[in-house]
């Protein structure tokens, strides 16, 4: 029951954030050519809503086998690592870009995410393979699959997922602290560490908390966590498209400006030099 409160309150920010953000979604993104910029934000951005109807459909099964409950309960727990990972890459070349891409990040950066996230694969493989579903007659009122408890290593996953988070944050950190101090204050730099430091500690007290409320087989904050990093990773991508459009308006208002103060006898100047 904890557990379908989590699911819910994670579904109410998940909808909200989307009708937020969808103005900026159309406008920063929907007129740019496809790259791969724009792959990485519409992937993390709608994939969460197939998740999520087939959590609904988890929920709503009634009368179906546990071969059933088991199939869709695996095809969940992959889109769940996949929708996880996703927003990982992007947190991460974000960080990296914040590094000024620099070489030592370019290497040690995806062995990092390969040390984190390479073990999960067969910690996940494990865990399903001794997944059991009861099946329960003669109860009218009940619908969905219910999970036999059962020992497992899912939390290891969980705490791998907190290292890696909280190294990003660290490489952030230390990032923001050398640009304060070097006095580059630039609005985009201030929006990349100001939101970027503030995101990355929304996702890695949540990574905290899942560590130690996911007990055993109980899962009460997994389809936030999900949510939430999707949700952040597609916000970095809108705040620095955002940024860096205001910042290209303005140099251009400023060229404009500068031209139209030039006044004519300065204009004639020109012309009788040349």
């Amino acid at each position: 029951m904890v557990e379908q409160y989590f699911d819910a309150a994670g579904v109410i920010i998940l909808v909200y954030d989307y009708f937020l953000t969808f103005p900026g979604e159309t406008h920063l993104i929907w007129p740019t050519p496809w790259n791969a910029s724009k792959v990485l934000f519409l992937l993390p951005r709608y994939f969460p809503f197939v998740d999520l109807a087939l959590n609904f459909h988890d929920i709503r099964l009634r009368g179906v086998s546990a071969e059933t409950c088991l199939a869709v309960y695996k095809a969940r727990t992959w889109l769940l690592w996949f929708g996880l990972s996703l927003p990982e890459v992007i947190l991460s070349l974000r960080t990296w870009a914040a590094w000024d891409r620099n070489r030592r990040l370019a290497i040690g950066l995806p062995i990092f995410f390969a040390l984190i996230w390479l073990p999960t694969i067969p910690i996940v493989f494990i865990f399903l393979r001794g997944l059991e579903f009861a099946v329960l007659g003669g109860l009218p009122n009940f619908s969905g699959c219910v999970t036999v408890p059962h020992r497992n290593n899912v939390r290891i996953c969980w705490i791998l997922l907190l290292t890696y988070d909280a190294g990003l944050c660290l490489l952030m950190l230390i990032r923001a602290i050398e640009w304060f101090k070097d006095g580059y204050g630039s609005k985009i730099a201030l929006t990349v560490f100001r939101n970027g430091l503030l995101y990355y500690v929304v996702i890695l007290a949540i990574s905290l908390a899942n560590v130690f409320l996911n007990v055993g087989w109980q899962q009460a904050l997994v389809l936030s966590q999900r949510f939430l990093h999707s949700i952040i990773a597609c916000r970095i991508i809108l705040d620095i498209r955002g940024q860096a459009r205001k910042d290209d308006f303005s140099m251009a208002s400023s060229f404009v400006v500068y031209n139209n103060r030039r006044t004519p006898d300065d204009h004639d100047c020109t012309s009788d030099d040349g």
